[in-house]
């Protein structure tokens, strides 16, 4: 005789050889979709459409025009990080001559010249030749 009732349910519920106990599984995490890196983000959010006031009328301009607009009236009105920012982003979009030196050769350059100012500190001062104390 088969005992039956708790921790023995019939034959008929219990697992068949060979067979695990939930067949199906605990469901997989589902892929999360890709995201989109912050520079793609930005670009999205700065082409949304705006409705601002100008002069009494309301104007729609997208999100990066009004984001100019007030770096600009800040800088105005003499924010000096919006007037860093504004002069940093012209260079940037010039393309200063500077910008295509590589760190390499600004840190060479930088060196020749502290060899230099080091050189005439030691012809104008022969003390000060690099023993301190």
């Amino acid at each position: 005789m088969t005992r039956k009732g708790y921790k023995n349910p019939p034959p008929e519920h219990q697992f068949k050889k060979g067979q695990s106990g939930n067949p199906n599984g605990r469901p997989r995490k589902s892929k999360a979709t890709p995201l989109l890196d912050l520079a793609e983000l930005l670009e999205i959010e700065l082409a949304q459409p705006l409705t601002v006031q100008e002069n009494g009328q309301p104007v729609t301009i997208t999100k990066a025009q009004a984001l100019a607009k007030q770096m600009v009236t800040q800088a105005i009105n003499g924010k000096p990080s919006q007037q860093r920012a504004i002069l940093t982003l012209q260079s940037t979009q010039r393309g200063d001559e500077d910008d295509d030196r590589t760190l390499e050769e600004q840190t060479r350059q930088d060196e020749d010249f502290l060899a230099e100012l080091l050189s005439i500190a030691r012809a104008i001062d022969p003390s000060e030749g690099g023993a301190h104390g």
